[in-house]
């Protein structure tokens, strides 16, 4: 399989069937999570590094950047389990660095000296618009698909479906044609969760898993 093909031979085949399997809902629930931990993890490393540098003439800044290095590599066995428990991929956890954070100056030496502190501290800061970018592919679809199997609930009176001049639901027959439309475009949606998952289970394994 080329390193470019990031189709899941499980469920990309499945047509519509795509909708009884289980996958593609477990990514979605994936890529929901993957707002708040980008945001937690880019936070994390922004304000720990700079804390920890400014202070850095001070013990606590020494401290406060060990932390950091600990808050990383808890992120990154976070991303693996993540991995492991949606997405149904093995991605082993980081290395342990041989300090203890109880040892804060070594800890910082031999975490500035590991690929791994920089390549987890990478992840984290990219994980944001990575993660911003599954949440909205995510709740865009979802909302659209739900809405327009749910149209003949609520179209009338309710101003929500204006497709430029194209379609507009404003009877009965309009809401009811939206039905097996949102059906296909839910099926769609599960295909692009699958498809995303995949390719989000390649981009943590490759700046995750340790190097040997």
């Amino acid at each position: 399989m080329s390193a470019f093909d990031i189709r899941s031979p499980s469920v990309s085949d499945d047509g519509l069937g795509i909708v009884l399997h289980p996958g593609p809902y477990k990514r979605l629930v994936y890529h929901v999570l993957g707002f708040p931990l980008g945001i937690l993890s880019f936070l994390g490393v922004v304000i720990g590094v700079s804390l920890g540098l400014t202070l850095s003439v001070l013990f606590v800044g020494i401290a406060i950047l060990a932390g950091t290095v600990v808050l990383l590599r808890v992120f990154a066995i976070v991303e693996a389990r993540l991995a492991a428990t949606f997405l149904d991929e093995t991605i082993q956890s980081p290395r342990k660095l041989d300090t203890s954070p109880s040892e804060p100056i070594s800890h910082v030496r031999n975490a500035c000296t590991d690929e791994q502190t920089w390549r987890a501290c990478a992840f984290a800061l990219v994980r944001l618009p990575v993660g911003v970018i599954q949440f909205t592919v995510v709740v865009t679809l979802t909302a659209l698909s739900l809405a327009l199997v749910t149209a003949p609930l609520h179209y009338d009176g309710v101003q929500l479906f204006q497709f430029g001049p194209w379609w507009h639901l404003g009877s009965l027959s309009e809401a009811l044609l939206a039905v097996p439309v949102g059906v296909l475009l839910w099926a769609f949606s599960l295909h692009v969760f699958d498809l995303l998952g995949t390719a989000m289970e390649r981009f943590t394994r490759t700046l995750l898993t340790p190097v040997e």
